[in-house]
């Protein structure tokens, strides 16, 4: 078998790993859309923060844009959450210098999820990225069904 079948394997591996426990997390039941319906959320995701990355970004940095894209995401997908209460004390609270200037960023991720991919309500779930042998990133993102795809699911 060569490098990069086992890489493709390992790959699916761990993507596997990733909805057992995401599916335990929940209950036993994670809506999964039928393959090649949609782009995979990771594609999206990635689109999401592209404009963001640029040749000197590192692998920590890439993975703080994947975690901020993701709640962005998450926000946009389920609005009532980040109005809630808590995630305004959550901003208001946490001493992490230029918080205005993370909110913002969140709120310019938030309308740009919503131009680029306005019909997707997956929730993310799940993120991990590697660094691979080149020197780019391979992101894996794992999601829930959105809300609407959930009731249709149950029936």
């Amino acid at each position: 078998m060569g490098k990069a079948s086992r890489r493709k394997r390992e790959r699916g591996a761990e993507m596997q790993r990733v909805l057992e426990r995401v599916s335990t997390n929940m209950g036993g039941r994670v809506p999964v859309a039928p393959p090649g319906s949609r782009p995979k959320i990771s594609g999206s995701l990635s689109e999401l923060i592209r404009p963001y990355v640029d040749y000197e970004t590192g692998i920590e940095q890439y993975r703080t844009l994947v975690t901020r894209g993701a709640l962005a995401w998450n926000l946009s997908v389920r609005s009532e959450v980040g109005s809630s209460d808590r995630v305004q004390r959550f901003f208001e609270d946490a001493e992490i210098s230029g918080s205005r200037d993370f909110r913002g960023f969140i709120e310019e991720l938030k309308i740009r999820k919503a131009r680029l991919f306005p019909e997707d309500q997956r929730f993310i779930v799940h993120t991990d990225v590697r660094e691979q042998a080149d020197g780019s990133f391979y992101l894996v993102a794992a999601a829930t069904a959105g809300s609407d795809e959930q009731s249709e699911a149950k029936r």
